[in-house]
């Protein structure tokens, strides 16, 4: 999981293969959604318009259900709210149909969250950062 670098991208194929699967962190997509907020001088709608946040925040949660529901979900979230939302709204849909909806893999994090354990190992132990970090706090435990 990385952010959507295109060069590390490219760098990741080449180091490793195209086989590789690439998904792009869920907390960087989610923040180049409110940044494009932010630059298209949204943010109090954002803040003060309770529609307007829970559209946008259901434009984010669209990386959390499977790959081929989000075309028809981002269809239904534009049809669902009135004129004068989705007249606020088109910059946003706009910005996320252009960036986003090309590249649905990239950034959809479904079979990560709710796949299956990526190894046998997976199941069973806790991955290597963890037992680091645990040591880290009985270290710490035995100095106090």
């Amino acid at each position: 999981m990385t952010d959507f670098e295109p060069a590390l991208e490219k760098a990741i194929k080449i180091e490793f293969n195209d086989n590789t699967v690439q998904k792009g962190c869920f907390f960087h997509f989610t923040q180049s959604i409110y940044r494009q907020i932010q630059s298209l001088g949204l943010s109090s709608a954002y803040l003060n318009n309770l529609v307007f946040r829970s559209v946008t925040r259901q434009l984010m949660a669209l990386a959390l259900v499977p790959e081929e529901l989000v075309p028809s979900l981002f269809s239904n979230l534009i049809q669902e709210v009135d004129d004068y939302e989705r007249d606020e709204l088109a910059g946003i849909f706009k910005y996320f149909n252009d960036n986003w909806m090309r590249q649905i893999q990239a950034w959809n994090v479904f079979k990560v969250i709710g796949g299956p354990p990526l190894g046998q190992g997976a199941a069973i132990a806790p991955p290597k950062f963890f037992i680091c970090i645990d040591a880290i706090c009985s270290f710490g435990v035995e100095l106090i």
